[in-house]
C-alpha cells in the first residue's frame, strides 16, 4: 500500500474582523427576530465554510489559521462546543475530513495583520501539497492588497459580505455560513 500525502485544503481568516462581523449579525438578527441569538458555532461555521469553497465530504485534511492580533486572547462571538475559542490548538474530524486549527499573532511593531494575510497567501501559493485556500480577511481594509498575492493553478476562495466578480478567484457571500452556525433559520426570515 502506498503512503500517499493527501491533499490540504487551508483556510486563512481575520479573527477580529469575522468575529465583529458576527457580533453584528447576533445584534441586528435579534432585533429582527424578536429572539436571543447564540454565539456562532465555530465548527458548524467552518464546516460551511470548506462545503462553499467546494469541499465534499471525504477524508480532507483542513488547516484553519487564525490570524489574530496580539492583544485579543480569544473570539467573543464564536464559541467550541467545549465553550470559548481562546486561540488553543483544537482539532476535530466530521464528514469532511480532519480539521486543525492554529493561531498567529500578529505582533504590530513587526508587521500589519495586512502584510501577514498577504504573506499567509504567497506561501500557501508555494506549498505543492496546498490544493484549496479558504480566505477570510477584512476586505475593506486590506482586500486590495491580497487580491495580487492570489495564486495561479490552486483553487482559491475568498469570502467577502459584498461578493463581485473575479477572474482569480471564486467569491462567496460570507454572510450565509455565517447565518447559519448562529442558528438563523431561512424560514424566520421571510
Amino acid at each position: 500500500m502506498e503512503n500517499e500525502k493527501k491533499a490540504l485544503t487551508a483556510l486563512v481568516i481575520d479573527a477580529e474582523y469575522v468575529d465583529a462581523v458576527a457580533f453584528d449579525f447576533i445584534v441586528n438578527f435579534e432585533r429582527m427576530l424578536g429572539r436571543r441569538v447564540q454565539q456562532a458555532d465555530l465548527c458548524d461555521w467552518l464546516t460551511c465554510l470548506a462545503l462553499d469553497g467546494g469541499l465534499r465530504p471525504g477524508e480532507h485534511e483542513i488547516n484553519v489559521s487564525w490570524l489574530h492580533e496580539a492583544g485579543t486572547s480569544k473570539l467573543q462571538n464564536m464559541a467550541i462546543p467545549e465553550g470559548d475559542y481562546a486561540f488553543q490548538h483544537v482539532a476535530y474530524h466530521n464528514s469532511l475530513g480532519n480539521f486543525v486549527l492554529n493561531a498567529y499573532p500578529v505582533e504590530e511593531e513587526l508587521t500589519t495583520k495586512a502584510d501577514f494575510f498577504v504573506e499567509s497567501v504567497n506561501a500557501l501559493g508555494a506549498m505543492e501539497d496546498v490544493e484549496k485556500i479558504l480566505l477570510v480577511p477584512d476586505f475593506d481594509s486590506y482586500g486590495k492588497q491580497i487580491l495580487p498575492a492570489i495564486p495561479t493553478g490552486k483553487d482559491v476562495t475568498l469570502f467577502v459580505m459584498e461578493p463581485f466578480k473575479d477572474r482569480r478567484c471564486y467569491v462567496e457571500n460570507l454572510g450565509y455560513s455565517l447565518a447559519h452556525a448562529l442558528g438563523i433559520k431561512g424560514e424566520e426570515l421571510s
